[in-house]
């Protein structure tokens, strides 16, 4: 009885052991693939800041779709005020 018990207490020593020993493998594993995403995360982060440079945009919105910098801005009135003080003066 007493070797049964023994035998009972080794044998759930190792799968104990064995159990510990794969969750290590598997946090090892997790920790790499967390390092790696990390990485490649850094690298699309800079890609976007080298994406959105406005020199960049600038030469492209010259280079490839023809556009210039306007030199002058000018904002057009909206019709309706100027309906509404017409309207006003005919009255």
């Amino acid at each position: 009885m007493f070797v049964a018990c023994l035998t009972l207490l080794a044998v759930g020593r190792v799968a104990l052991s064995f159990a510990v020993v794969q969750k290590t493998l598997q946090t090892e594993t997790v920790v790499r693939e967390q390092r790696r995403l990390s990485a490649k995360n850094d690298e699309l982060r800079e890609q976007v800041a080298q994406l959105s440079s406005t020199v960049r945009i600038s030469r492209i919105a010259e280079s490839e779709l023809g556009l210039v910098a306007a030199s002058h801005i000018d904002f057009p009135r909206p019709l309706g005020s100027q309906v509404v003080a017409q309207a006003a003066a005919d009255r």
